[in-house]
């Protein structure tokens, strides 16, 4: 096995060439570290926070309708309301409580009792 250290013994007594200089070793062999460590922390990262990016805008985007869903069922709900109080203040003026709590005709003539 060559490492660019020694040259590597066979299983005789013989060597084989030195094939590549040191120098020229380390410097492919930190080039090549180099390569490696841009391509997990340069590539990868980058993928990652983008991802993250893309996270962060989905959550807000869940909030935004979320928000305006909330708005939509307030917004119905006061509208309701006011149905319902115009509905019940027809019905008001068109019953009179008696004094036992039961409802009679007011003086309009609706025909309902």
């Amino acid at each position: 096995m060559w490492i660019g250290s020694a040259p590597v013994y066979t299983r005789g007594h013989g060597r084989l060439a030195a094939d590549l200089p040191h120098h020229i070793f380390v410097i492919l062999a930190v080039l090549w570290v180099a390569f490696v460590g841009y391509f997990l922390f340069g590539v990868v990262g980058a993928m990652w926070h983008e991802s993250r990016i893309l996270n962060r805008a989905l959550y807000k985007v869940e909030q935004i309708q979320h928000h305006l869903a909330k708005q939509r069922l307030t917004d119905s709900e006061d509208s309701l309301g006011l149905e319902a109080r115009k509905l019940l203040k027809r019905v008001q003026t068109t019953f009179r409580v008696g004094p036992h709590g039961a409802p009679r005709a007011s003086g309009r003539s609706s025909g309902v009792p």
